[in-house]
């Protein structure tokens, strides 16, 4: 004979426990994939990153050996674009001279070269940078002086157009104009 204390699950509590159980395992699941997500993404920026790390050296090493800005970089089985911006730089002193330094080694070389490199989908599409793509900004300051390797001199001097374009930079030339500020490339 069954007393009221050894009942066991009602119907009700059945359902009220499988539900709960399901709902925790769809939170779960649905916990699981937005990380995959974000870590799929993370990857997708690091790509990038790395990218236009690379794009940045080379353009530090050889201008003129740089891929196409047309051609979508493969990177870790990703498709990724790019572009390039280089601008001269404007440095106001903090204290004005005292005496003449004409004689001074000027800082109208420098410039910051600017990369964007962003991912792109199967139909290559979107063609401009876009901050909600997975993507990667990365700026330096270049300074045609301060060689970034021992073999860049040597790279540099290589070719005819390599040694004019260097002779350019050190005398701050623009494509045979007078010296100024303005944009490479």
């Amino acid at each position: 004979m069954r007393t009221p204390t050894d009942r066991g699950f009602t119907l009700l509590e059945t359902v009220l426990a499988v539900t709960l159980v399901s709902m925790i395992a769809a939170s779960i699941a649905m916990t699981y994939s937005a990380l995959q997500r974000q870590r799929v993404i993370e990857q997708q920026r690091l790509g990038a990153a790395e990218l236009a790390n690379r794009l940045i050296l080379q353009y530090l090493d050889a201008r003129n050996a740089l891929p196409s800005e047309l051609t979508p970089l493969e990177y870790d089985a990703e498709r990724y674009r790019w572009s390039l911006d280089a601008a001269q730089i404007e440095f106001t002193p903090a204290v004005v001279p005292e005496r003449d330094r004409s004689r001074a080694v000027s800082l109208e070389r420098i410039s910051q070269v600017t990369v964007r490199v962003w991912l792109v989908d199967e139909n290559d599409a979107p063609l401009r940078f876009s901050p909600i793509l997975p993507s990667a900004v990365v700026s330096r300051l270049r300074d045609p002086l301060a060689l970034s390797n021992p073999d860049s001199l040597e790279n540099a001097l290589e070719t005819p157009e390599g040694r004019a374009d260097f002779v350019r930079e050190l005398m701050n030339i623009e494509d045979g104009t007078a010296p100024g500020a303005g944009g490479e490339r």
